[in-house]
């Protein structure tokens, strides 16, 4: 469920920031900063969802008749794109994969057919973003 992943990942990104404190990487201070903030998630999603909502309609439009779609990230967004084919699965009843973006290129880009919908997850901070940006060509390519 989407409950007990969002569970995991702020449990997980408590305990690494108990860690940060513990080896000294972080202060207290920092540490509450990062709460602060991350109590803000919510208005913030509430202020993005209308916007997001009519991006997600105009998709809609060209993947309405996928029998298949594709997620994949990279790094810590991974296990972001095995939950939102899970996600897919469960509402829509069709075949979705999650892959890591490392591993595209080597097999399930293959796969890559018209109206086969494939979702990046990719963060402008991550370390691997041109990267991810450059396999995003190759599959509009296939």
């Amino acid at each position: 469920s989407t409950k007990a992943f969002t569970g995991q990942v702020i449990a997980l990104l408590l305990i690494a920031l108990r860690l940060a404190i513990h080896k000294k990487e972080m202060t207290q201070a920092q540490v509450n900063e990062y709460c602060l903030e991350m109590e803000q998630i919510p208005d913030v999603l509430e202020k993005w969802l209308p916007q997001l909502d009519k991006q997600v309609m105009a998709m809609a439009k060209y993947a309405r008749l996928a029998t298949n779609a594709l997620f994949c990230g990279c790094g810590i967004q991974f296990p972001v794109a095995l939950e939102g084919a899970l996600k897919l699965k469960e509402i829509s009843y069709i075949h979705a994969e999650g892959f890591s973006a490392a591993e595209v290129r080597h097999g399930p880009v293959t796969l890559m057919r018209d109206r086969l919908p494939c979702v990046v997850i990719a963060m402008k901070s991550d370390p691997a973003y041109n990267q991810i940006k450059s396999q995003v060509q190759d599959f509009k390519n296939q």
